[in-house]
C-alpha cells in the first residue's frame, strides 16, 4: 500500500479530531487586566503597568494555557500564547515552566512573533490567583524584570 500526501493529510486530520473530541473543559478559566512589571534596570524608563487583557485556562493542577493582549514595557501592544507545565505542586502553590509565543518588541524580530520560556510560581485561592514570573534579559532586545499578574476566575 502506497500512501498519498492526501491520505497522510486525512490521517492526520483524523488522529487531531479524535484528540479534540476528547478534550474536557472541565477545568478553570481565569481572566487577568494585564500584569505589571519590576525591571532589573529601574533606570531605563521602561513601562511598568502592563495593563490588558490575559486568560489562563487550567486543565488540571499539572498544566495551564495562556493567552492575551497587553501593553508593554515599550509601551507597544504585545500579544503572547504560552502553555505551562507546573511539575511541583504544594497544596495551592505551583512552580513550574512557562513557554510560548509572544510578539511586539521592536528589537525582537521587529516586532514579529518569537519564542521564549520563563520560571513561573502560581498561587490559587478560591476564585482568585497569582502569577509571578522573571522574565529573563536578552541581549538588548528583551528587558528583564519580575513580572505579577492577578487572575479571577469566571469559570468555577
Amino acid at each position: 500500500m502506497v500512501l498519498s500526501s492526501r491520505n497522510i493529510y486525512c490521517f492526520v486530520i483524523a488522529i487531531c479530531l479524535y484528540f479534540v473530541s476528547n478534550i474536557s473543559f472541565a477545568g478553570k478559566i481565569y481572566v487577568a487586566p494585564g500584569m505589571n512589571s519590576y525591571h532589573f534596570n529601574r533606570d531605563a524608563g521602561y513601562n511598568n503597568e502592563n495593563w490588558g487583557l490575559g486568560f489562563q485556562y487550567d486543565p488540571n493542577n499539572a498544566y495551564s494555557a495562556n493567552w492575551g493582549r497587553f501593553i508593554n514595557s515599550e509601551n507597544d501592544w504585545s500579544n503572547y500564547v504560552t502553555g505551562t507545565w507546573y511539575p511541583l505542586i504544594y497544596k495551592k502553590m505551583r512552580v513550574g515552566i512557562l513557554a510560548g509565543a509572544f510578539d511586539g518588541y521592536k528589537k525582537e524580530k521587529n516586532g514579529g512573533w518569537f519564542l521564549a520560556g520563563m520560571p513561573i510560581i502560581n498561587y490559587r485561592q478560591g476564585r482568585w490567583g497569582v502569577n509571578i514570573a522573571a522574565v529573563p534579559s536578552y541581549k538588548n532586545r528583551i528587558h528583564g524584570a519580575f513580572i505579577i499578574q492577578i487572575l479571577y476566575a469566571i469559570e468555577d
